[in-house]
């Protein structure tokens, strides 16, 4: 899409093994395999996961140029 900027995975993304499906501007779609690693005790997805995910689909939705 016109004006979106190409962004690479992070640090983040590689170590917690999301990725980014689908994007365009003001929009923003990850998955994620919950495996041990991301569950708690209970087997959910732990908060920080959560929180991980929410700021990288809004970082992304937002990462546009200006220009277009």
């Amino acid at each position: 899409m016109p004006g979106l900027r190409d962004v690479s995975p992070g640090g983040s993304q590689i170590s917690i093994g999301y990725e980014v499906t689908e994007r365009s501007k003001g929009s923003t779609t990850i998955l994620l395999n919950l495996g041990h690693i991301n569950t708690n005790r209970r087997g959910r997805a732990q908060r920080g996961e959560v929180m991980i995910l929410h700021d990288a689909a809004c970082t992304r939705a937002g990462a546009v140029s200006m220009s277009e």
